[in-house]
């Protein structure tokens, strides 16, 4: 009743890792240039708690496209 399950290949686990990769510097590349334009703008006030659950969000599924992408282009 149970099928045999192959385990987790390399390529996988390594495709993976670059997405959560470039998708860390996206975020941080994101937010360093919030930051800079919130310090010369002045005026830019952002309520953390709202954005929060938007930014995980996107984090998912920026990580999850990009996963896509690699296993799609990689041999």
């Amino acid at each position: 009743m149970v099928a045999k399950a192959d385990p987790e290949d390399e390529m996988s686990d390594l495709h993976f890792n670059k997405a959560k990769a470039k998708t860390l510097d996206f975020t941080i590349s994101a937010f360093l240039i919030f930051c800079i334009i919130s310090t010369f703008v002045g005026y830019l006030e952002v309520d953390i708690s709202k954005l929060y659950p938007f930014v995980l969000g996107v984090v998912q599924l920026l990580t999850g496209a990009l996963f896509w992408i690699e296993e799609r282009t990689s041999d």
